[in-house]
């Protein structure tokens, strides 16, 4: 599927299409939808991610958070930095994906690139 995705972005009567139906004959070239950025649903999508932030959200929060980063230490700066007005539990998962990260890095043998060393 990814595939089919990547290609529907190619011109359609040029030599590369040619050359990929040749080498993927069952994947077949789909029209380029010229409109997907102006989709109804993809403008739906955005109105409703919009309606959940807090009328309260002060976006100057997120220069605030950069503020903070930047006047970390250097070797102690947080890894990110999150603003989340609506308290979605991004917080969360962010945290368990690091959590899952450090373990995988741990599993492979490449525990040293999660510490900063200062040479």
């Amino acid at each position: 599927m990814h595939l089919r995705r990547a290609f529907a972005t190619a011109v359609r009567n040029s030599p590369r299409s040619a050359r990929f139906v040749a080498v993927f004959p069952l994947i077949q070239p789909e029209p380029v939808n010229r409109n997907r950025l102006t989709s109804p649903q993809l403008v739906e999508a955005a109105s409703d991610t919009a309606s959940q932030s807090p009328a309260d959200a002060d976006v100057a929060d997120v220069a605030k958070a950069i503020v903070n980063v930047v006047d970390g230490s250097f070797g102690k700066r947080r890894f990110r930095a999150l603003i989340d007005p609506a308290q979605e539990g991004a917080e969360i998962v962010n945290g368990v994906a690091d959590r899952v990260r450090n373990e995988m890095y741990r599993n492979i043998g490449l525990s040293d690139l999660l510490t900063l060393v200062i040479s």
